[in-house]
């Protein structure tokens, strides 16, 4: 549908919701993946973007740009279909108050998909873009997806119930199994536009599951010498998830490392999440010990499978962008 430079001129534009704030020397065009960047620090890591839409119908009518008209003025349907997912009719455009301010407006109607429906989409495409990339070059540091959503469900969601409809269970594994070091997710929700760092707000709610069945499981109790939980929940989120998982203990707390995020417990009990922005990760954070693991609990596993089903995560992460008008 876009030519190749029309292609990379979207892909750079959705690019820079992200980045045009962030510190970087030189961002240049690629294939595999879709940006090359060097970091201020002097090496190069890679970002692939990526599009939600409803439908390829939807992608359609926005990136020909004449499609559009063709059908308002009773033009035919590019593709079988679209015939199944739009129609052209008459609408009444209405003010804030139900007060008719156009009547009998020719108008494109679509049902807009529901919330699931979306989630499942956003996880095939993490999938496809794990696929995509599963060898990416070596000379990269890390690799970065950016996915621009452009279904429109989420703008009249509060923030703080995003995890709790759009965290189903396909969406979770997806991220689980993807090498990405983040996934970020632009929308536009009911409290702003911005982004969600996928993978932060995972490591923030796995937190908070795994702490529930730890302490109701006494496997707190199973540790010889005693060990740090934060240290057990990151031995058991690597055993969970591909990509690193890291540990360290410095003057300020303990922290736990996932995709470009932190989870740190100072020493006064305080809690921090840590974004690191794609800078380098500190030289005294390791692998956990994957051991710790075998002191859970025998049911753990089991429990911590229920608590996911019937309970949920809050948090209102949102991370505001400039502009979402690509």
């Amino acid at each position: 549908m876009d030519s190749t430079d029309a292609k990379k001129k979207r892909e750079r534009t959705i690019l820079d919701l992200i980045y045009a704030a962030r510190q970087v020397d030189d961002i240049a065009p690629s294939e595999r993946p879709d940006f090359i960047l060097r970091h201020r620090c002097g090496f190069h890591f890679g970002v692939e973007i990526a599009e939600l839409y409803h439908s390829q119908t939807t992608a359609r009518l926005e990136r020909i740009p004449e499609y559009r008209g063709e059908l308002l003025s009773g033009g035919r349907f590019r593709h079988k279909e679209d015939a199944g997912r739009i129609k052209v009719g008459k609408v009444d455009i209405l003010s804030d108050r139900n007060e008719v301010v156009y009547s009998q407006i020719e108008a494109i109607i679509q049902d807009a998909p529901p919330l699931p429906e979306c989630a499942h989409a956003l996880a095939c495409l993490i999938n496809a873009k794990t696929q995509k990339l599963a060898n990416p070059p070596a000379t990269l540091a890390h690799v970065n997806l950016l996915i621009h959503d452009r279904t429109n469900v989420l703008s009249t969601l509060p923030r703080e119930r995003f995890f709790q409809l759009y965290f189903l269970p396909e969406l979770r594994a997806a991220l689980t199994g993807a090498h990405f070091r983040e996934v970020f997710f632009v929308t536009k929700m009911k409290d702003g536009t911005g982004f969600v760092p996928l993978k932060m707000l995972l490591l923030m709610a796995e937190v908070y599951f795994f702490n529930a069945i730890y302490t109701a499981t006494e496997s707190h109790e199973r540790f010889d010498p005693p060990r740090a939980e934060l240290e057990v929940f990151g031995a058991y989120l690597a055993s969970r998830v591909k990509g690193s998982v890291l540990f360290r203990v410095d003057a300020d707390g303990m922290e736990v490392i996932y995709g470009d995020a932190g989870f740190l417990v100072a020493r006064d009990k305080s809690i921090f999440v840590r974004t690191y922005q794609d800078n380098p990760f500190p030289v005294d954070a390791c692998p956990p010990d994957a051991s710790l693991t075998s002191h859970l609990a025998a049911d753990f596993m089991d429990k911590l499978t229920e608590h996911h089903a019937s309970n949920t995560f809050v948090t209102p992460l949102l991370f505001p962008s400039e502009s979402l008008k690509p």
